[in-house]
């Protein structure tokens, strides 16, 4: 079965080769090199199958025979504090020597085109990053965001974890003193836009038929559609995946993830792509803690395993308990976005 995420990512690599080849006047592409790292949260045998679906689809710039060479890159990571460099799994945050937080990555997340792609006629010479057209959109959303002064929060999670009715209770909470729109990414139906339109908020639906998660372009092109000058913050609400949406700058100030108590306090750390990348981590509907099997204290510590500086919060949508304290997170995140 041909994954979303990969999908995604290869129509991306069919586009830069393409465009490429025509620059070149280069009609069939024999072969393409894609370098994929060990924590680049790229599927290398999904990358492979959204290939032969693509092979039919882009028959008139692959030749028949042509080929996908996946090169693996290692992760590798260095401690600041005592230059110790090691092979991390997905979980590090600490160095294995001293047992300090003061680490980088050096590889392992990288996704790329390699250079010198072999074609009928010539060789194309190619280094691109795939995701560096979006990439680049997402610098100018930020920087339109930052021009506007517009807070922007993106949140993620699985389907059915509570962003909507979060985001719900938080326009309640914050209307009387803030601006607030909403960006909302489902795969069809303007449902949960409805719900938050109901409240006075104004609320831009991207349906995306299919794709796994929203990106810099869908947020671009929504833009005309906000009077950003008078928005103070502004919402996206992304579509309800725990593993894509991570891997995608959409030009906004914080990421925040939400998981749900009946999902199981094991989710950070088999999902660790989308926690380490997030400013902060709710736990949502902690109102039926006593009626399900999940550990708080446990996944905060999972949390702070892979990603010690993000903040971890608790709550209930639903109740209002805890709510006050994501509120003041937002005032403080809003206060720290008008210093810049």
């Amino acid at each position: 079965m041909v994954k979303l995420h990969e999908l995604s990512l290869m129509a991306e690599i069919i586009k830069i080769v393409g465009e490429d080849a025509r620059l070149n006047g280069i009609d069939r592409v024999n072969k393409i090199e894609v370098v994929v790292g060990d924590l680049s949260n790229v599927l290398p045998d999904a990358l492979e199958l959204a290939f032969f679906y693509f092979q039919k689809e882009a028959s008139g710039l692959l030749s028949k025979d042509a080929e996908l060479k996946i090169i693996r890159e290692a992760a590798k990571a260095k401690c600041q504090t005592c230059l110790f460099e090691f092979a991390p799994d997905y979980r590090i945050a600490l160095c294995p020597k001293c047992g300090l937080p003061n680490c980088d990555l050096i590889s392992g997340e990288t996704f790329r085109v390699e250079p010198m792609k072999e074609v009928t006629s010539l060789r194309i010479k190619l280094k691109e990053d795939v995701l560096k057209d979006l990439n680049l959109t997402a610098d100018f959303n930020r920087k339109t965001f930052a021009k506007h002064r517009t807070l922007v929060i993106n949140l993620m999670s699985s389907p059915g974890a509570g962003k909507t009715t979060l985001l719900e209770q938080t326009v309640k909470s914050l209307a009387n003193e803030f601006a607030i729109a909403v960006i909302e990414g489902d795969l069809a139906t303007d449902q949960d836009a409805e719900r938050l339109r109901s409240l006075g908020i104004k609320t831009v639906q991207i349906n995306t038929v299919g794709g796994c998660h929203l990106d810099a372009r869908m947020i671009a092109k929504t833009l005309p559609e906000f009077e950003l000058d008078e928005i103070d913050i502004l919402f996206i609400e992304n579509v309800g995946n725990l593993v894509c949406p991570s891997g995608y700058d959409l030009g906004q100030d914080y990421k925040v993830a939400v998981l749900s108590v009946p999902e199981g306090d094991d989710k950070i750390s088999k999902y660790p792509i989308m926690f380490r990348r997030t400013d902060l981590t709710i736990i949502n509907k902690i109102d039926i803690l006593p009626y399900v099997s999940f550990d708080l204290a446990k996944a905060k510590k999972d949390l702070q395993a892979i990603n010690p500086v993000a903040q971890f919060k608790s709550l209930s949508a639903r109740t209002g308990e805890g709510m006050e304290d994501w509120i003041g997170w937002i005032k403080e995140a809003y206060r720290q976005c008008m210093k810049h």
